[in-house]
C-alpha cells in the first residue's frame, strides 16, 4: 500500500537553538510519527548530550555544519527576535541555504512595527493612529496624551509574542509603560488603544498563490488583551475557528490579509491581526513566522480549511522550492 504521509519523503534533522544562542543538533529523524515526541523534548537535549549524541555548537559553526551538510531546505520555526526579523534569513541567504517563509526584506519589515505600519498605511490599509519615541524623547510623553490621546498601547518596535506591551489608560503611567518597552528595544511604539473584537487570519502559498485561511476571533479574558500568558497558556483565552462572524466580515479580513501579505512582500505563509467592529478592522500586526504550538493559530486556520498539520508543513516546504 503506498505510503501517502506527506512528511514520510523527508529526513529531519532537528535543531534546538538555546539561550545562549548555541545550535543543539539531533541525530536525522526519517520516520515522522516519531518526530513530534523527539520535538517535545527539544528543550531537554543540551542536558543530555552523552544520552542522545547530541552535537552543540556555536551559531557561526553551526552554520558551517548546515553548509557541509548540504542541507537541502531549513524549516525556520523561530518566533520572535532572531528567527523572524530577517536576521538568520539573511545568514542563510549568504551561506546559500534554501529557507521557508519570507525573505530577510520582508521578515526584518514586519517585526519592525513603526516601519511595518508605514508600509501599510502606504498600500492604504487600515491601522491605527500611533507615534514613535525613543530615549531622548522620553520627556516629551505630555504630547501623546492630545494625540494619539488615551488610552493608549505601548509597543518595543521590534518585539514579538506581546513582551513588553502595556495597554495605559492612566496619564501618570505612561512614562513608566514607555522606559519598560526602552528595555526590550531602543525604539518604542505608541499606538492608539482601539476597542473591538480580536482576529487573526493566516496566508498560505498553495501552488504560488497566497490563500487565506478561515479567520479565528481571539477571545482573552475579561480585562485582559492577548499578552504572553493569554497566547501560551491553553485555557487562558478562547480562540474560535472560523469566527463566529458575518460572512462579509470574514471576506473583508480574508481580503485586508492577503493585501497585507503582499504589501510587505512576504512569501510563503504569513499571519495578519486584527482588532474590528462590524465595519472598520484594524490591522495589528503581521507575523512572518507565526507560532506553531498545538494551540497557535495558523495551525488551526488550517485544520479549519481541511489542512493537517503535516500537510501545511509540507505546503510550506513546497512554497520555499523556488530558492
Amino acid at each position: 500500500m503506498k505510503d501517502l504521509h506527506p512528511l514520510r519523503k523527508f529526513r529531519v534533522s532537528p535543531v534546538y537553538i538555546n539561550t545562549d544562542g548555541e545550535w543543539v543538533f539531533h541525530p536525522p529523524i526519517s520516520n515522522p510519527d516519531s518526530l513530534k515526541s523527539r520535538i517535545e523534548k527539544a528543550s531537554l537535549w543540551e542536558m543530555n548530550t552523552d544520552e542522545s549524541a547530541v552535537g552543540i555548537l556555536p551559531f557561526s559553526d553551526a552554520i558551517g555544519k548546515l553548509v557541509e551538510d548540504a542541507v537541502d531546505l531549513v524549516l525556520i520555526m523561530l518566533h520572535g527576535q532572531n528567527g523572524e526579523d530577517g536576521k538568520l534569513q539573511g545568514t542563510l541567504d549568504l551561506a546559500r541555504i534554501p529557507y521557508t517563509g519570507s525573505g530577510a526584506a520582508a521578515s526584518a519589515l514586519a517585526m519592525d512595527k513603526p516601519r511595518c505600519q508605514a508600509v501599510l498605511n502606504a498600500a492604504g490599509l487600515p491601522i491605527a493612529p500611533s507615534e514613535v519615541m525613543n530615549h531622548e524623547m522620553l520627556g516629551q510623553t505630555e504630547c501623546l496624551l492630545e494625540s494619539p490621546g488615551l488610552p493608549l498601547v505601548v509597543k518595543p518596535a521590534r518585539g514579538g509574542s506581546s513582551i513588553g506591551i502595556t495597554v495605559v489608560d492612566e496619564a501618570d503611567k505612561l512614562s513608566s509603560a514607555i522606559e519598560g518597552a526602552l528595555l526590550i528595544d531602543r525604539e518604542v511604539m505608541i499606538e492608539k488603544y482601539i476597542p473591538g473584537r480580536e482576529f487573526s487570519c493566516g496566508i498560505i502559498e498553495q501552488n504560488g498563490q497566497p490563500t487565506p485561511l478561515p479567520v479565528t476571533e481571539i477571545i482573552p479574558p475579561t480585562g485582559r488583551f492577548f499578552d504572553y500568558e493569554a497566547k501560551y497558556e491553553p485555557g487562558i483565552s478562547r480562540e474560535i475557528t472560523p469566527a463566529n462572524i458575518e460572512p462579509e466580515l470574514g471576506m473583508h479580513l480574508q481580503k485586508l490579509a492577503h493585501r497585507a501579505h503582499g504589501a510587505l512582500n512576504c512569501r510563503g505563509f504569513s499571519r495578519v491581526d486584527f482588532i474590528a467592529d462590524s465595519e472598520h478592522p484594524i490591522i495589528l500586526e503581521v507575523n512572518t513566522i507565526p507560532g506553531f504550538t498545538t494551540n497557535s493559530l495558523i495551525p488551526q486556520g488550517a485544520t479549519a480549511a481541511g489542512i493537517q498539520l503535516p500537510a501545511l508543513l509540507s505546503l510550506m516546504i513546497d512554497s520555499s522550492a523556488h530558492d
